[in-house]
C-alpha cells in the first residue's frame, strides 16, 4: 500500500513520461493506495488549470475523472491537530500535511514529485522510493 500525493496523480494526466508517476501508478495498481479527500479536489484544480490553458481537453477531462474513479486508493481525513502539527513541524501547507498524516497513520509510504513534502515524508521516515529497475542496467566487469 502506498500514500499518493496530487502531485504524483496530476503527472499521470499532464507528464505521462515521468518515471517515478509511472512506478507509482504500477506499484497503485499492485497494491492498494490511500489518500486524504483533498486529493481529488486537487487533482481537479490543477487539471481545469491545464484545460483552461488548452493543454488538456474536455474529453481528456472525463476520461481523467473515469480513471480516477477505477483506482483502488482508499480516502482518509486528517484530524486538524494531525494537520496542524506536521505542517508547523514541517513548514508545509496543511494540504500537504493532509498527505503525510495519511502515509503516518496507515503506515503506506508517501510518494510525492513535490521537494518540501518529500523532504517531510523523509524526516518523518514515511518516503517511498521505487525499486531500481532492472530494465537497462549494464551489468559491472569486475
Amino acid at each position: 500500500m502506498i500514500t499518493i500525493d496530487a502531485s504524483i496523480a496530476v503527472a499521470w494526466f499532464l507528464d505521462s513520461g515521468n518515471p517515478s508517476a509511472g512506478a507509482a501508478l504500477a506499484a497503485l495498481e499492485a497494491a492498494d493506495g490511500i489518500a486524504p479527500s483533498n486529493l481529488i479536489t486537487e487533482i481537479a484544480q490543477a487539471l481545469v488549470r491545464a484545460q483552461r490553458q488548452k493543454r488538456f481537453s474536455d474529453d481528456d477531462l472525463v476520461r481523467a475523472s473515469e480513471e480516477l474513479a477505477a483506482l483502488p486508493i482508499q480516502f482518509v481525513s486528517p484530524t486538524f491537530s494531525e494537520l496542524v502539527v506536521l505542517s508547523k513541524r514541517h513548514s508545509i501547507s496543511a494540504y500537504d500535511a493532509a498527505y503525510l498524516a495519511a502515509a503516518i497513520a496507515t503506515s503506506a509510504p508517501l510518494v510525492t514529485l513535490d521537494e518540501r513534502l518529500a523532504r517531510a515524508a523523509a524526516a518523518e521516515r514515511i518516503l517511498w522510493l521505487p525499486k531500481p529497475s532492472r530494465r537497462g542496467m549494464k551489468k559491472k566487469r569486475v
